[in-house]
């Protein structure tokens, strides 16, 4: 098992909650493909070395997982 570091970058418009279903379908997607989540942080929001579609914030979260090479 090879491990991978994975930030998602998320629309600082969003709602906690759709924000925690965001992260949740992302877990869930890891899962399913018989990846195993190690570490998860949520880094909040922050700012963006550039704008990304005008925007200048994001929510950051990070995650630290062990999968396949495939």
């Amino acid at each position: 098992m090879n491990k991978f570091e994975v930030v998602l970058i998320f629309n600082p418009d969003l709602a906690t909650t759709k924000l925690t279903k965001e992260i949740e379908k992302f877990k869930t997607m890891i899962s399913s493909e018989s990846a195993k989540i190690i570490n998860q942080e949520d880094w909040g929001l922050r700012d963006l070395s550039y704008n990304i579609n005008k925007f200048k914030k994001a929510f950051y979260s990070f995650f630290q997982i062990e999968a396949s090479g495939s």
